[in-house]
């Protein structure tokens, strides 16, 4: 592990609280928290887990928030968080396996190809604005299903797998907007958790750092869930955009040099 300075609380306290207000508000913070950490001089599992922990504790404060303002489909929300835990774990076990080389590489490889998708297909969220009416169980069927497989992806790396979900929501089970971001929430969550527990058995969590970050997490979250509930997502793509692509030039100079 890198040594504890002020810098890393520099680098790492205000770049959480801006991924956890982008993420809370259309998802994809993940783009920015994983690569600061490492930035930071994490090795990637631990990156992994501490970020599970801080992203954890901001996606559940978002939820509590949606889930007051009447913004959570509750059936869907619960059989896709199932699904979730199952495919959290399976993810994680396969983000393990790798060595920190390895998952370094998989990193810079899947990082601008999971941000150019969410900066550029963000406003596809808004596709559908009315609540699309499916038979129950074909509706939780759906809702296990795709709770599974961004539960694997959560677990292995879990950048935009909030944008994923809302995506899924809202196209494929046609929940409106902001329920869908609400109950994406609630995945996110679920999502964290399992893989946080793993993560945690594995000794991959550096706490000193993740405790006090988790408030600037949580902080930036409830931001973006407020400004979301009244404003929409879609001012933060630009800003996004250029951090992202900041972060990967970073991570590719360090890689290579």
């Amino acid at each position: 592990m890198p040594p504890l300075t002020l810098n890393t609380y520099l680098i790492l306290c205000p770049m959480l609280f801006l991924a956890a207000f982008i993420d809370s508000a259309a998802g994809g913070g993940g783009l920015i928290s994983i690569p600061s950490y490492i930035v930071a001089g994490f090795p990637v599992h631990f990156a992994q887990g501490t970020n599970k922990f801080t992203s954890g504790a901001s996606a559940l404060f978002s939820s509590i928030r949606y889930f007051r303002g009447g913004k959570v489909a509750l059936s869907p929300a619960l059989f896709a968080s199932a699904g979730a835990l199952s495919g959290s774990w399976a993810g994680v076990k396969i983000a393990l396996f790798l060595s920190n080389e390895v998952f370094q590489a998989v990193l810079l490889v899947l990082l601008p190809a999971v941000g150019v998708f969410v900066i550029f297909y963000q406003e596809k969220i808004s596709v559908r604005q009315e609540s699309l009416a499916l038979p129950v169980g074909k509706r939780n069927t759906l809702s296990v299903v795709i709770g599974f497989f961004i539960g694997v992806y959560e677990g292995f790396f879990g950048a935009g797998s909030g944008t994923f979900l809302i995506l899924a929501f809202n196209m494929i089970l046609g929940l409106e907007l902001l329920t869908a971001c609400g109950s994406a929430r609630v995945v996110n969550m679920a999502a964290n958790m399992a893989s946080l527990l793993i993560f945690m058995l594995n000794g991959k969590v550096f706490w000193e750092v993740a405790l006090p970050c988790a408030l600037f997490s949580i902080a930036g979250g409830q931001l973006g869930t407020r400004l979301a509930v009244s404003k929409g997502a879609k001012f933060i793509r630009p800003a996004m955009a250029l951090i992202v692509a900041l972060l990967f030039t970073k991570l590719l100079y360090e890689f290579l040099f």
